[in-house]
């Protein structure tokens, strides 16, 4: 309707418009509280190719006639052969918004319509009318106190911004309301890459419309109009490109009585290039046999769980993906077909592809630091401290593993392995090496009486893990540390030396034996040597003997405990007694 008002009023108002080419309020009926009714649906006739009716009241479902046969939800409802819906005896409960969705026998969904359903009481009293100079004539009938709010014609298409991927399909849909006129409406499509200057692209009723610029593109299919229903129509823009990114502008042509509402609506489209290739790849699917068949290389992803397809509501399905990789970035679209089943066989009549949304999977972010260069003496014990960096903070368990190798580039799989902490965090380990955690960031490496052998590179190995499907842990991240150079020094020997006499006690002229004992501790000696205690027998007028010197050099020190093991020095009286 053409009116615009905004009317409150304690009584129920009908407007009877008798003025030429004035339409009634679009898709609003009344009812008489108590009488039968039937909601007609108006333009519409009933034919062969008409395959299913359906009629809904509010979300449910109340009344259905699929292939001739009538299928009642509801005791007061039943569906005419004409397809309008019969109410019983109405009441003030009825009133509500109907929607009634009809199909033919390929498929096709033919038309979607909601009507508002509005309910007048009756009465005995004298009903009063009046009229005025503009031709329209009123009757206020008793009735609920109501609020009615006119609106002219309103153009939408998706609010926001639609992400697609280049290469993929762009699916834009656009469809009116609130209009007066012909129940079909046309649609102009046109596109601007700054939002400013618009350029013709397509049109459901003008062959010429579309630009130079894109009629190779229409002529090829790779641009389409599909409409959906009288009131709505799909842009389809296969395979766009990076020249795609911009602005849709869905316009349509005035077929009100006065110019009231919006009769365009603009969304912005960006382009995502997929450095990865758009090649498309099956996930998941439920073929039209209610089995789940998953895609090349989901196989078993599937079977662990980790990708699934979920039911939402009656009509609808999620997927479902744990334990997403890298490969997994990407844009998702849903293919939707409808089969029939024909002698024994079944065939597909139509599909449909709706582009669901664009993934981009943020990597973990984990790194392992330990120290670069680390001295220690032999026979001592080697601490390393491997820290640990990362963005995630959710139920994520750290397994932390050391390698030892001989060179700075050693493999982790071919380097020993030294000790190990599980996600259980039970340490995997010998006896002489422990592995402790002070915090959670921090893990400690103890090697216990370190030698030469303990000399080269250190490897710090960290691997998350995240609870999965039925109780599984998956590994979300893993980094390893720079090598730590190791080097464990030789301090050389210790002397210790020592004397004590076999003669307890002598007189004045006597001869008294003394002995001098020297033992050697932590020296690495060569091969072949052999350290033994070394007993040397002194006078008393005896000199310091040089080879008893601790600060002789290690070569020195060799040869001179090489010759006193074998030979055997008395003296007396600074006389050599003998070899």
């Amino acid at each position: 309707m053409s009116l615009s008002c905004q009317i409150l009023a304690s009584f129920l108002l009908i407007f009877i418009v008798s003025t030429k080419g004035a339409a009634p309020e679009n898709n609003v009926v009344w009812g008489t509280l108590g009488q039968d009714f039937n909601l007609n649906i108006t333009g519409f006739q009933m034919n062969d190719n008409i395959n299913d009716i359906r009629w809904e009241k509010g979300k449910i479902k109340v009344a259905r006639l699929k292939m001739g046969h009538l299928k009642e939800t509801g005791g007061r409802y039943n569906v005419s052969t004409n397809g309008a819906l019969k109410i019983k005896h109405l009441k003030i409960e009825d009133s509500d918004s109907y929607r009634v969705v009809i199909y033919a026998t390929n498929g096709k969904n033919i038309l979607d319509k909601t009507f508002q359903l509005k309910i007048q009481g009756t009465g005995t009293r004298g009903v009063p009318e009046w009229s005025s100079g503009d031709g329209v004539s009123r009757r206020v009938l008793p009735g609920p106190t109501f609020k009615a709010l006119c609106r002219g014609r309103v153009v939408r298409v998706p609010t926001g911004s639609l992400v697609r991927v280049v290469g993929t399909e762009l699916v834009i849909p656009c469809n009116v309301s609130d209009y007066d006129g012909p129940s079909e409406q046309n649609f102009d499509w046109s596109f601007s890459s700054s939002g400013s200057s618009f350029v013709e692209l397509a049109s459901t009723w003008e062959a010429g419309f579309a630009a130079q610029l894109y009629r190779e593109r229409l002529q090829r299919g790779e641009i389409v109009l599909r409409r959906t229903a009288n009131d709505a129509v799909e842009l389809h823009i296969k395979n766009v490109q990076p020249s795609d990114e911009g602005h849709y502008k869905c316009s349509t042509p005035s077929t009100d009585a006065t110019v009231q509402g919006n009769y365009e609506d603009t969304v912005q489209v960006k382009g995502y290039e997929d450095k990865r290739g758009a090649a498309r790849r099956s996930v998941l699917a439920l073929t039209h046999e209610g089995r789940f068949r998953p895609g090349p290389g989901y196989e078993q992803r599937y079977r662990a769980g980790d990708v699934r397809l979920d039911t939402v509501g009656g009509d609808g399905y999620r997927l479902a993906v744990t334990r997403t990789l890298a490969s997994d970035q990407g844009s998702y679209r849903c293919v939707v077909s409808e089969w029939i089943g024909e002698q024994g066989s079944w065939q597909e009549i139509q599909e449909k592809a709706v582009e669901v949304a664009t993934v981009l999977i943020q990597p973990t972010v984990l790194r392992a630091a330990v120290a670069r260069s680390v001295s220690v003496a032999e026979g001592k014990e080697l601490d390393l401290t491997c820290n640990i960096t990362t963005d995630r903070a959710d139920d994520v368990r750290p397994e932390v593993t050391w390698y030892f190798g001989r060179s700075p580039d050693s493999t982790l799989p071919g380097s020993p392995v030294l000790a190990r902490l599980d996600r259980d965090s039970l340490v995997h380990s010998s006896p002489h090496v422990a592995l402790s955690h002070v915090d959670a960031r921090s893990y400690h490496l103890l090697v216990r009486d370190v030698s030469k052998e303990n000399s080269g590179y250190y490897f710090c190995h960290v691997a998350l893990w995240a609870p999965g499907h039925n109780r599984s842990w998956y590994k979300v991240a893993e980094a390893r540390s720079a090598p730590a150079s190791v080097d464990v020094t030789w301090l050389g020997p210790l002397f210790n030396a020592s004397v004590h006499s076999d003669t307890p006690s002598v007189t004045r002229g006597d001869l008294i034996r003394l002995f001098c004992i020297i033992t050697v501790e932590g020296a690495a000696l060569d091969p072949g040597i052999s350290l033994c205690p070394l007993s040397l027998p002194l006078s008393l007028s005896a000199e310091p003997r040089p080879l008893t010197d601790q600060r002789l050099e290690k070569a020195k020190v060799y040869k001179a405990l090489n010759v006193l093991c074998r030979d055997h020095w008395s003296l007396s009286t600074g006389r050599m007694l003998g070899e």
